[in-house]
């Protein structure tokens, strides 16, 4: 206990409050730099040995406590961003391979009198019948999970 009292120094007593700090909040018109001087001053004035660290606004300290979850939530719409241009590519490459097998087909047809908007049709028919059971097959998978 005595190294604990001549650790305090001459200022302090083993009766004072010994804490790892506080927090002042002050809500005013003043800018915040303005509002910083007063601050800084009147605490001088109180004690002067009492030092003053971290002034910010409530909008910085707000900010710096959301940090986190604004970088999570970036790296989550990154992920999500990457996962959804892999899946559009992924579609395309299906379409344009089925596209590349039925050439013949679609040539065949296009010889036979079909209209452009008919073959175009036919694609989007099938592309869009490979999406619903995409779709319906990820719906049933996730309720599953």
């Amino acid at each position: 206990m005595g190294q604990y009292e001549t650790s305090l120094g001459s200022l302090g007593t083993p009766t004072d409050l010994n804490g790892g700090g506080g927090y002042i909040a002050l809500r005013t018109a003043l800018p915040a730099e303005q509002m910083e001087n007063a601050l800084r001053s009147t605490v001088r004035s109180l004690d002067p040995q009492l030092p003053l660290t971290q002034v910010q606004t409530m909008e910085q300290a707000v900010s710096d406590s959301e940090a986190p979850r604004r970088f999570n939530t970036a790296v989550i719409a990154a992920f999500a961003g990457a996962a959804v241009l892999l899946a559009v590519l992924g579609i395309y490459s299906v379409i344009a391979f089925s596209v590349e097998s039925r050439f013949r087909e679609i040539a065949i047809r296009m010889a036979l009198g079909s209209q452009r908007e008919g073959i175009v049709q036919l694609i989007v028919r099938s592309a869009v019948r490979v999406a619903t059971f995409g779709c319906v097959a990820g719906v049933l998978g996730s309720l599953l999970v």
